[in-house]
């Protein structure tokens, strides 16, 4: 009898030590992703900064407009027929929808 209830007692402790450890592991991991999280928060929050402070709504506006038209460009290239709205072609529409920001 004692010696099952020592073994019984060993694959608890067994058990516990793996429970133990996956608990570990995932508190490191998740730690991780804290920080990873919080260095793109301090990140963002500089470029707003940035933004904010040397005016850079026109900037951040040319590169938003750079890029839209890539991706177009993009698309002309892959040769894929897209219907778009008449507006969507309008360069100046579409600046004059991210001016709202």
């Amino acid at each position: 009898m004692n010696c099952s209830k020592g073994i019984n007692q060993e694959i608890i402790n067994e058990s516990e030590g793996e429970k133990q450890k996956i608990i570990n592991e995932a508190e490191r991991e998740a730690e991780k992703i804290l920080q990873i999280a919080k260095a793109i928060a301090d990140g963002i929050k500089q470029i707003a900064q940035s933004i904010q402070k040397y005016d850079g709504k026109d900037a951040v506006l040319m590169k938003l407009s750079n890029e839209y038209l890539l991706q177009l460009k993009n698309l002309v290239n892959q040769k894929t027929e897209m219907l778009l709205r008449l507006d969507y072609m309008n360069l100046t529409e579409i600046l004059k929808g991210l001016k709202i920001m």
